[in-house]
């Protein structure tokens, strides 16, 4: 099977946003999940949503820090955040954007069931 590759020019300032668009028919979020999902990258790449950061990306979204919270607890569920064992968050293994240039995607095919 031959890769289908696609070349796609982004400026600088959209590139977060057009790496989690692309990922989000994996990750599943809403559009507003994705600002705030953005928005604590945009403080840290490292750690997520520390107090710190949620009071932050709260006043960049124009939101209260508990209706943040909400958001933060949903895109936990959804495995966007894990818990990270040194206290706090951690972003999923897959958001580990710093010093990406391209995304390499491969889809498989499952094995195929027979019915008995």
């Amino acid at each position: 099977m031959n890769p289908l590759t696609l070349d796609v020019n982004i400026a600088p300032e959209q590139r977060t946003r057009a790496i989690l668009r692309v990922l989000n028919g994996l990750l599943g979020l809403t559009e507003r999940e994705l600002d705030v999902l953005q928005a604590f990258l945009a403080i840290s790449t490292r750690k997520a949503c520390s107090p710190v950061a949620r009071k932050a990306a709260a006043r960049e979204l124009g939101m209260s820090v508990p209706v943040l919270n909400i958001y933060v607890k949903t895109i936990r569920d959804k495995g966007v955040i894990q818990p990270d064992p040194d206290g706090g968050y951690r972003y999923h293994p897959m958001l580990t954007l710093e010093g990406v240039d391209s995304i390499l995607i491969r889809f498989t095919h499952a094995a195929q069931q027979t019915e008995s």
